[in-house]
């Protein structure tokens, strides 16, 4: 399984245990899909740019930086103002998911570097 493919999985994993636990499941969805999404787009464009140019790299993941800081403030307000979730459930599965994908997403890098 690639790396993709991996962080989707256990992405999905772990929601249908939070879900299964108890955890409201439109929280836990939406508290996961932000940073899942984020982190596969993060690796598709780390993955063209190291084929392409990778002297480019750092300048353009300085960019994604911005651009993601953009994404998830106005995902954050969209999901607490714009859909009838519970905050708390969103915000510790947003959290939760946020920290575990990102981590995923490092370790990924780290192991497969050759392969990026």
């Amino acid at each position: 399984m690639n790396a993709p493919g991996l962080m989707t999985a256990v992405a999905l994993g772990a929601s249908g245990v939070a879900i299964a636990a108890g955890a409201p499941g439109a929280e836990v969805f939406w508290g996961m899909a932000g940073p899942l999404g984020a982190a596969l787009v993060t690796w598709f464009v780390v993955q063209r740019v190291v084929t392409a140019a990778p002297a480019q790299l750092t300048a353009v993941m300085v960019k994604a930086f911005a651009v993601k800081m953009l994404f998830f403030a106005g995902y954050v307000a969209v999901m607490l103002r714009g859909l009838d979730l519970q905050p708390t459930a969103f915000v510790v599965g947003f959290t939760a998911f946020f920290i575990g994908v990102y981590v995923m997403e490092a370790w990924l890098f780290e192991i497969g570097r050759a392969h990026v």
